[in-house]
């Protein structure tokens, strides 16, 4: 998740225009309303529902409104309203319904769902869309049956972070736009079953499945699919499905490749695939056999590696400028999933992470990005890393949104190389907080954004 993209702004704008009305909700009584659904009743189309930070116990419906109902990172930017934000839904009920042919100008962004859960055999979910093309971008699903599930619809899902669900997305029917999220420690990752659509820019890893389903003919690009390990531990499986495959890296899963039916005939070019090309599809050339070399697989970090870049003796990621050479055409988003350029000197990476070192080529010092970000350390921590071209004295400190020191996380002599540290983070609040690399030369400073 990160701050507002210019295309959120803009549709924004477009959906609140000159006479559209913001309406407040605040649970203790000092908005317009004290709950959410409240405050979608008072609404007519183009309106935004704007909601305090608190944890609502209800089950909302957009009863057919094009309307916004956001929490106050809309307004801010600050990621920390989303985990502020909860919708913890009365059981067996699905928290936030959209079934009356709401189209993409209904929006539901910034907040934290939880907990849905149904006693019963049939599942419910976070989100649930029924002929209905919502708009659901930055926010947090944890612990629910599914998080999100549409059925004859087209929803735009963006910038989102799945953990620990059921399903993480589950689309039967209509088309689907799922780019840029985090999907990880999932039942499934993504099912779809008789979709067309998008699936771009997307880390699926650490789930018991990553794509799967059947009659899917949907566009696979630029994900990193890998470590989803389980009974159906697949990396893409389908049945009876020709979806286009490209620029992904597909690794670690408990089966990378699996197509059923004679109708299954998947195109797939410029793919990391462990294990060789399956054995069925079209092989459009670019594909790769060989370790993506990833950061660090144990604590989920995928981002590539190029160690001790620019050295001579340094080894590189096989997935660095091996995406396809010609992106004209290409439905490629124009930052990866940490907000770097996608595109850089004209050729792509494989996989959801463009290699960072080329935004410190200049320094050849590098703070990577930590992983996962945002992060929740009741659930999982975050990993900081770093690489050093000699070895130096650094200096790693967190600091909170007041510019306060939190923690020193490490004050020590390094050896040249790729390091990496995790931060426990037990004791700190939610909120957004920076840390801080400081070399003899040089000093990095990253965002990290901590959610419980």
């Amino acid at each position: 998740m990160r701050s507002i993209s210019l295309l959120l702004i803009a549709l924004f704008i477009s959906v609140t225009g000159l006479n559209a009305t913001m309406i407040s909700v605040n649970w203790d009584g000092s908005g317009d309303y004290i709950t959410i659904q409240e405050g979608i009743d008072a609404a007519i189309d183009g309106d935004t529902v704007l909601v305090q930070p608190g944890t609502y116990v209800e089950n909302i419906n957009y009863n057919g409104k094009n309307i916004t109902v956001a929490s106050l990172f809309l307004t801010t930017q600050d990621t920390s309203y989303i985990s502020q934000t909860v919708i913890d839904a009365i059981q067996g009920l699905n928290a936030v319904t959209f079934m009356n042919e709401e189209d993409n100008s209904s929006v539901f962004i910034g907040f934290t769902v939880k907990n849905v859960h149904n006693p019963y055999p049939y599942p419910v979910f976070g989100i649930k869309c029924s002929s209905a093309s919502p708009s659901i971008t930055n926010n947090f699903f944890h612990n629910n049956d599914g998080a999100i599930g549409c059925l004859y619809s087209s929803p735009n899902i963006i910038d989102n972070y799945f953990f620990d669900n059921g399903c993480g997305i589950c689309i039967v029917g209509g088309s689907c736009y799922i780019m840029n999220n985090r999907i990880s420690n999932n039942g499934e990752g993504i099912y779809l079953n008789s979709s067309l659509g998008m699936i771009i820019n997307n880390d699926i890893s650490k789930n018991e499945a990553g794509i799967r389903g059947e009659f899917y003919n949907d566009e696979i690009l630029n994900n990193t699919i890998a470590y989803n390990i389980g009974v159906y531990g697949y990396g893409i499986e389908c049945s009876h499905c020709s979806p286009y495959v490209a620029n992904n890296i597909i690794w670690g899963n408990s089966y990378n490749f699996q197509f059923f039916g004679e109708q299954s005939n998947p195109i797939i070019s410029y793919c990391c695939i462990e294990g060789g090309f399956p054995s069925q599809g079209i092989n459009a050339g670019g594909n790769i056999y060989d370790y993506p070399l990833f950061a660090d697989t144990l604590n989920g970090d995928f981002h590539l590696t190029w160690t001790n870049y620019p050295m001579q003796d340094s080894t590189k990621s096989p997935c660095i400028d091996a995406g396809n050479p010609d992106t004209t055409g290409l439905n490629l988003p124009e930052i990866d999933l940490d907000g770097n350029p996608r595109i850089v000197n004209g050729r792509i990476d494989m996989g959801a992470y463009e290699w960072q070192y080329r935004q410190n080529q200049s320094t050849n010092n590098v703070l990577f990005q930590n992983y996962p970000n945002p992060f929740n350390p009741d659930i999982i921590g975050t990993t900081i890393s770093y690489s050093l071209p000699k070895a130096s004295n650094i200096k790693i400190m967190i600091y909170n949104i007041k510019g306060q020191l939190v923690e020193t996380l490490v004050d020590a002599h390094k050896p040249a190389g790729y390091h990496a540290v995790e931060l426990n983070a037990k004791d700190m609040s939610s909120g957004i907080y920076f840390y801080k690399l400081t070399t003899k030369d040089k000093t990095f400073i990253k965002k990290m954004i901590l959610m419980r």
